[in-house]
Parts: C-alpha cells; structure tokens; sequence
C-alpha cells in the first residue's frame, strides 16, 4: 500500500507537497501530551517552506485550538494555521443568518462559543441545537435520548461541531458529539455535520492555503495526514487528496489485528471509496 512517490521518510515528502492537512489529536497529541517526535517533523515541514495547517475536529474556534496547543508546549512556529470544524460550523450558521441556537456540551465550550457572537440557549431548546459534545454531568450518549426525543418531535435541527465519535484521551476512549447526533439521526432527527470528512473544511482549507501562498492551490499540491479511516481518510480521498495514514492512533487495534494495508482496502470498498494515489502508511509523525 506505501508508494515510494510518497517517499520513505515523511521529513522527505516530495517536493510537489506545498501543503500539508495534518490532523492534531492521535497524530501531534493524544489529549494529554505532545509526540516530541511529530513537533520535529512539524517544524521540518517549516523548515522547508511548506504550508503545514493542523486540521482538527475540535468544535472550538482555532483561538482557543492554539491556546490549548500552547498548554500543551507545542510551538506556535511548528505550524502555519488551525482550521477546525466549529469554525466551520459557525460560519456556516452565521451564513443562514442565525445568530442563536441551544446547545449541548461543556461550560467550557459554551463560554468559548459564546465569545464568537452566538447567543446560546439553555439547554437543547429551539429549532436549532449546537452540539460540541457530552457535558460534564452526562457521560454516556445514551443519556441525551430524552432531549433527542423532544428535539424530534419539534423537527430541531442539530448542528454537530465534532463529527467524531470517540477520541483517545491518553489510553482512554471518550465518547465526541459525533455519537450523539450518529443517535440523533437514527431517530429521523436532522442533522448538519460540520469537520472531517464533510466537504466545507477542505473547502476552507484550500480557501486558507490559496491566501498564504497568494495563488490558488491545487488538489495534487495537497497531502492529508491522519489517524482515522472514517473522518481523515474518507475526507482525504473524496477532496482527492494524497494521503497518509498514521497506524499509531484510533485505529491501532483494528490494525494490530489485519494489518494497515488490508484494512484500508477493506474499508474502501465497505464504504464506496476510491483509494487516493499516493497513499502511504507510517506509525507515527517522525
């Protein structure tokens, strides 16, 4: 599955590569601290004039993205730009015209969002609902079925700022809002997914890369970098982008069990998916 145009090492991409699409969690950090080795092939890329942009699910604005990377002792020199999918939520909702909606997720995320100029309700309440996750009191997405319920039989649309469904935080799982709008939907409920794989980040990514280098960035300028089949492989191939998977991450038992190769092709026919060329596969940033 490793194409040597993708070259052996990842500090040695070819030269074609101007921007890189790398994901942060699973692949920079795992919640709790930064590879030092990806911190060092971040800065290379750097180093060597390409256009590194961190793309991540998170459902916060890239502010408060860097902010917790600085936390985290990741150098703000190591990467051009964050482009995250609650940046891409609020601006697709301010576009509608909306400038208030209810809310689901931490005290945390609603004071953050709150700073962007939306004006969030109490609670899952109105016909438009932002979901960045599970709150601090409800830890099971099981637990939201009741406000689910009601959000259905008022035809509520839910706005899903992290289409993830879990994440490692260190050697946990922890369950994202993505598992409460995947609920949502089952029930009939309407759903607007913001983040990887959806098309508007990479949209807003080429939008962003295009400013930088002050011309238009075409699809084969561009190398996604991810963790994850369902969100930053299905989005790699569908915006036809090369790719390169990192075996460290969410998928690492799946992995241990049939191998990279294998798994990546059986998921590209489960789901439909032409395989983007070149693919590569690493264990790591490094």
């Amino acid at each position: 599955m490793s194409d040597a145009t993708l070259a052996a090492s990842l500090a040695d991409l070819p030269g074609r590569y101007r921007v890189i699409l790398c994901d942060i969690w699973g692949c920079v950090h795992n919640g709790v601290s930064v590879f030092p080795e990806a911190q060092r092939l971040l800065e290379k890329w750097i180093k060597q004039g390409r256009i590194v942009l961190l793309l991540t699910n998170a459902p916060r604005p890239a502010s408060a993205v860097c902010h917790q990377l600085d936390g985290l002792r990741l150098d703000r020199a190591s990467y051009s730009g964050v482009i995250t999918s609650g940046d891409t939520g609020i601006a697709a909702l301010f576009a509608e015209g909306r400038s208030e909606a209810g809310f689901i997720g931490t005290a945390a995320d609603r004071e953050i969002l709150g700073e962007t100029g939306l004006e969030l309700l109490e609670g899952p309440t109105g016909d438009a609902v932002i979901c960045t996750g599970l709150n601090e009191r409800l830890r099971d997405p099981s637990d939201y079925d009741p406000d689910l319920i009601a959000m259905r039989a008022r035809g509520a649309r839910l706005h899903c700022f992290n289409p993830d469904r879990i994440v490692m935080r260190g050697e946990l799982l922890e369950p994202c809002a993505g598992a409460i709008a995947e609920r949502y939907e089952a029930m009939g409920g309407s759903v607007s997914w913001y983040g990887k794989p959806y098309p508007a980040v990479y949209q807003r990514a080429l939008a962003i890369a295009s400013d930088m280098t002050g011309r238009r960035v075409d699809r084969d300028e561009v190398v996604a970098v991810g963790d994850s089949l369902s969100t930053d492989f299905v989005g790699a191939a569908r915006a036809g982008f090369a790719f390169v998977f990192i075996t460290h991450g969410i998928e690492g038992e799946k992995i241990d069990d049939e191998g990279a190769a294998s798994l990546i092709a059986r998921f590209s026919a489960e789901q439909d998916i032409e395989l983007p060329d070149p693919i590569a596969v690493a264990r790591q940033l490094a």
